[in-house]
């Protein structure tokens, strides 16, 4: 057994070396196709990196000797970048992946555990390989909540802010998720029954400034969406869903802490939605601010979403930078023009809260 996983990682490397030389030079086998799906223009011929790309990134594995000295044979004949391509993405082992159900996966985190889909790139596949998710965002959530605390999340999505504050604020706090998406709902009350909390309250809604019905742009297993008004010339996968206020959900909470709100360019109108509980409770606000899906999703220039936020009482930091130095919103569009991101993650602080922690100046314009 030793002899053969030694021999396995000899193998391994010897092809790992292959590929990375290939890839330095842009090595290219030159023999002649001697049959027609093979050849074509040179340039179109395949070599040693496209072939150990081809198990890296569709089979999701290293390459193992057999199968790799068959198509190493057939890159030295000519084999096209098409052809190798399609006989990897036709082959069994690719096949049957594809058509296994997609169950769900529990990761298990420090605080809780989470159901993923493994095919949610932007937010349950991170979850998945880095056992966090906006660790900075993560970092100012943690820190902001106590015991008995109340926090609201406008946009759970799959639940990871959701399930963190659940942990953090125990079965003395409260948590509210508003979440349009049933595929999210769907995975956020398997997390919950997971984790066998029983302080939060899903309420499978859009947050906006009116009640109404819209439309729910978001596609397969990708988590993420936006609101639409109308649906698109070139639709893509949209589902009919209820717009709410959150003041008319929220009126009895006693007291609320922190409002997280994250919603692909809704976050203005849902602020203006929320405008009587942010007036009585003077929640500390984390949100995601993208200028270009703020003007495309709500209509309206970013900078008004800052002024709402400033004429509330609020001032406002960036997260990931001195989450204290406090920013005019002139200052935020530059950040975020510089920074070369779509987003960024800001923080609004209560003026008075701000004043009594004696932290936090106006940087120069």
């Amino acid at each position: 057994m030793n002899d053969v996983r030694y021999s396995s990682r000899r193998f391994l490397a010897r092809v790992r070396t292959a590929s990375h030389a290939a890839s330095r030079i842009g090595a290219r086998v030159r023999w002649r196709a001697p049959w027609d799906w093979f050849g074509g223009r040179e340039a179109d011929r395949a070599r040693v990196v496209d072939l150990y790309a081809c198990y890296r990134l569709l089979l999701g594995r290293e390459p193992d000797e057999a199968g790799w000295t068959v198509w190493m044979h057939a890159i030295r004949n000519g084999i096209s970048v098409e052809a190798l391509r399609d006989g990897f993405l036709y082959s069994a082992e690719f096949v049957t992946a594809q058509c296994r159900p997609r169950r769900p996966i529990l990761v298990e985190l420090d605080e809780f555990k989470i159901y993923v889909q493994r095919a949610d790139f932007f937010v349950g596949a991170a979850i998945l390989r880095d056992r966090t998710f906006e660790p900075h965002v993560t970092a100012e959530v943690r820190r902001l909540l106590q015991p008995g605390g109340v926090f609201i999340d406008v946009g759970a999505n799959i639940g990871y802010f959701t399930l963190l504050a659940a942990a953090r604020v125990g079965p003395q706090g409260r948590v509210v998720a508003f979440e349009p998406n049933p595929d999210n709902c769907e995975l956020l009350a398997e997390s919950i029954r997971a984790n066998g909390f029983e302080n939060i309250t899903v309420h499978p809604y859009a947050v906006g400034d009116r009640p109404r019905d819209s439309l729910l742009a978001a596609g397969g297993v990708i988590s993420n969406g936006h609101i639409l008004d109308a649906p698109p010339a070139a639709a893509p996968v949209y589902r009919r869903v209820r717009v709410v206020r959150a003041d008319d959900h929220l009126r009895d909470l006693p007291t609320v802490d922190v409002v997280k709100i994250d919603i692909e360019g809704g976050e203005p109108r849902a602020l203006r939605g929320m405008t009587d509980l942010v007036r009585v409770h003077q929640p500390v606000i984390v949100s995601e601010f993208s200028p270009a899906l703020i003007e495309s999703i709500s209509g309206e220039p970013a900078a008004s979403y800052l002024e709402h936020l400033d004429q509330l009482g609020y001032v406002l930091c960036i997260l990931g930078q001195d989450a204290r130095q406090t920013r005019t919103a002139r200052e935020i569009l530059g950040a975020h023009a510089s920074s070369g991101l779509s987003h960024l993650d800001l923080i609004a602080y209560p003026r008075a809260a701000m004043a009594a922690w004696g932290a936090g100046s106006r940087s120069e314009s």
